[in-house]
This record gives structure tokens, sequence and C-alpha cells, in this order.
């Protein structure tokens, strides 16, 4: 039952599709039921129950055929559930495929005054809108002539147009974006977060796991049409990332204790954070904690070769995990070899407690490959980092990859963990420093 903070309720929703063998089957099923055989039965979505509070923007991951695009076309009321039920409080807009409510013979202003009324506006509501929807559209000449002579990215800019600007109170989003530029994918997701600001419920599917962690305040996961797992995006999309190396078998309870044990590093990990923030602004030198270690490392199955151990040292090439703010660092990559190989490159990437990858190196240089290195060979890389990281917690992981395998070799992730101290008098902000040198005023008058 809906409340006042809830928009969508789904409670053991479900959906099935009945196939028959041929349209005639179809038509004896309906017109004698008791003398025809019973058709095969797809289960799309098993049943699933959850809530979406206002304001919330929530990510849905999931390899093809999980059932994500069922789930959302039952929400926007596109299908009709087999099973259960789900409750929608406020006005949809919903892109659920590319060109989806618009006719191909109408010019793109004939189909913005065909949205508007189908969503409930009158046609002085969408007129008062018109400017804001051509201008984000940007389209041009192009609003007078049919939506069939459009490309893809145009059709996708008019859509998202068309949505986004008739301030729904609950937007759905099914992997449209993912057609356009960055440009305008960029413009796509400011838009998101000022309609996010304004109190809009956000539902979008994608496979970016960077676009759920940064714009995502909880992610539902689904396999085979069974929700896996439904919480924080960072948890959500690792266990995504686990999943899709692993096979329909293997994806078993152990991946419901993974994803326990991450959101309980996580808790344990921000409580750590807040309990040395007053300690490390006094520290002003590197050191080495032993305790210092990720609760959430995850290590591959290795293909030939593997990552044996990350160490870290700092400029002076001693060890150490707490880094003081401005200081280069060292990351040596530990490595043996199962098998000859002639065609690989080793990777790096440091990323933050959201997963974000701040920074990644490559050895040799993405467009090439190593030489032979052979059976039993035991060998490091030394990567070296600047010392542009803002204060706070880093994780390091890296991969190995071979050209003729066209797989990974290897992967962990979070296997160890640097802290960058700290400092007074930062004037540098956001993700990494780019600056160089403490920034100069010059007066050039001043009364």
């Amino acid at each position: 039952m809906l409340n006042h903070n809830t928009v969508i309720h789904a409670h053991r929703l479900e959906k099935r599709y009945r196939l028959y063998a041929t349209p005639t089957d179809r038509l004896l099923a309906g017109l004698l039921p008791a003398q025809r055989q019973p058709p095969e039965e797809v289960v799309a979505l098993k049943p699933l129950s959850f809530r979406i509070r206002r304001g919330e923007t929530v990510g849905i991951v999931g390899r093809n055929g999980s059932g994500k695009s069922t789930l959302l076309q039952l929400i926007c009321g596109t299908l009709q559930p087999s099973g259960g039920s789900v409750e929608v409080s406020g006005r949809i807009g919903a892109l659920l495929e590319l060109g989806s409510g618009f006719n191909p013979d109408f010019t793109g202003l004939e189909n913005i005054f065909l949205n508007g009324a189908i969503l409930g506006l009158s046609q002085q509501e969408i007129e008062q809108r018109l400017d804001a929807i051509l201008n984000f559209a940007d389209i041009g000449n192009f609003v007078e002539r049919p939506v069939r002579t459009y490309s893809s990215g145009m059709a996708l800019r008019l859509a998202f147009a068309v949505q986004a600007c008739i301030d729904p109170e609950i937007l759905v989003i099914d992997e449209a974006l993912a057609v356009g530029d960055e440009t305008f994918q960029k413009k796509c997701f400011n838009r998101l977060s000022e309609l996010k600001e304004k109190g809009t419920s956000i539902l979008f599917v994608t496979h970016s796991c960077p676009s759920i962690v940064q714009h995502c305040d909880r992610a539902l996961l689904l396999d085979r049409g069974k929700a896996r797992w439904f919480g924080e995006p960072e948890v959500t999309t690792t266990l995504y990332q686990r999943l899709t190396s692993s096979s329909d078998n293997q994806w078993s309870k152990k991946q419901i204790d993974l994803g326990l044990q991450l959101t309980k590093a996580r808790l344990d990990r921000a409580k750590q954070i807040n309990s040395t923030e007053g300690q490390e602004s006094a520290l002003s030198i590197s050191y080495l904690d032993p305790k210092l270690k990720p609760e959430t490392t995850q290590i591959y199955p290795s293909l030939g070769m593997r990552i044996e151990s990350i160490s870290c040292l700092d400029s002076d090439n001693r060890p150490a995990n707490h880094i003081r703010a401005g200081e280069s660092l060292k990351l040596i990559f530990k490595y043996f070899s199962e098998e000859d190989f002639t065609d690989v490159r080793f990777t790096c990437h440091i990323a933050n407690p959201q997963g974000v990858r701040i920074t990644g190196l490559a050895h040799p240089s993405l467009s090439s490959f190593t030489p032979l290195i052979k059976k039993g060979a035991e060998f490091t890389i030394e990567y070296n980092i600047s010392g542009n990281l803002q204060p706070g917690a880093y994780f390091v992981g890296g991969g190995i990859s071979s050209k003729s395998k066209e797989a990974l070799l290897h992967r962990v992730v979070d296997m160890i963990s640097i802290r960058v101290l700290e400092y007074p008098d930062r004037f540098s902000f956001g993700l990494c420093n780019l600056g160089q040198g403490m920034p100069q005023l010059k007066m050039n008058n001043q009364p």
C-alpha cells in the first residue's frame, strides 16, 4: 500500500508468457480451452516485492534476458502482470525503447503534442514547456520533419527532451541513453540531477556500473527473472560483475553471502574513516599500518597467469599504505606465469570507496603487448603514481589480458588499501588534484 513517501510499491509482482506453436493454436486455445493442450509457459519475472521512495534514484542491472525491461513495462502499465500487483503514484515519464510513443509519420512537433496529451497535459501546458523541450532536444529544423527521417541520436534527443521537460514525478529509462553521444549523455545526467532535486523518482536500466554507482541511491540486480540483490549501488554492481563472469550453476548462495559481507565491510569502513579523520589531520609522514586491509577483496580465477601480490612504497621506497598528501607512490605488482605468452598486457587501477576508478596505468601501452614471457617466470611491474590523489581511502586492483585468448587471464579487485592523509590549508577539491602549485593572484587594478 502506498504512503506519502512511496511512489512505487510492487507486491509479489510476476510476469509469465504463454508460447503457442502457431497463431491458430492461440485462437483455438481461446475458443476451446478444455480440448487443447496447455501451452508452454516462460517465466519472465518471478515474484518480486519492493518499494521506491519519493525522490530516490534506483538503477536496475542484470544480464540480457534477466527481466529488466519486463519490470519497467509492468511499472509503466504497458504490460499487465500475471500475478501480484504494482501501485504507482504520480505522473510517469518513460523511455522504454528508442522511438517508443512516437508516430513515425508525424513531425517532431506533432509528436511533442501527442506525447504531452498522452501524459495528461493540456495544450496550454505543452505550449508552456515547448521552448524548453526544443532547446533541450536541439535538433533544429528537423522538428518540422517526420520522425521516420531522424537518426537514432535525434530520436533520442527529442524523446528524452519530452519526458524530462514535462516535470514527471517518476521517470523510467530503459538503456536509451546508451545511444547518445558523450556530450548529450552528460546533458541528460545533469537534467536527471535537476529532476532528482525537485523530488522526481528515477528508475533506469544500464550496463554501466560507474553510472549506477555515481547516480543511484540503490540498485536492483536481476538474473533469470529473479531479484538477486537490492541495496547499495557499490555492493550491487560488485555482485553484478561477479555474476557476469560466473556460469549459471556457479551463481548460488555464496554470492548472496558475499553481498552481506560487502555491505558489512562498507559500514565498517565508513566507521573507520570517520573515527580516524581527526587523527589523520595531525599526521604528516607516510607509514605502514599492517591492519589496513580491505574486506572487499575479490580474486578471480586465473587462466595461465596470475597476480600474486601488490605492495605500495612511498617516495623514499619504504613500504607504506598511509601516504602523505602530495607525495608520489609506487605500486609493485608481482606476477607468475603458468604458460608461455607473447601477447599479454598488464593494468592497474585505483578506485575510491564508491567504486569509481580514479586512475589506471597499463604496461605496455594500450596499443601493444609484451614480448615472450615463459612458463614458470616470476616478475614484477612497478607502476608510478604522482602525488595528486585527494585525501581519503583508495583501493588498488588490476588485471592481465591476452590478445590470443580474448579474455582476462586474471583480475583482482580491492587487493590492497591505501590512505592519502589529510593536510591543512588544502586549496584543491574534487576526485584528484590536477593543479600545479599554489594558485596565483595577479591584481590588475585596485583603488
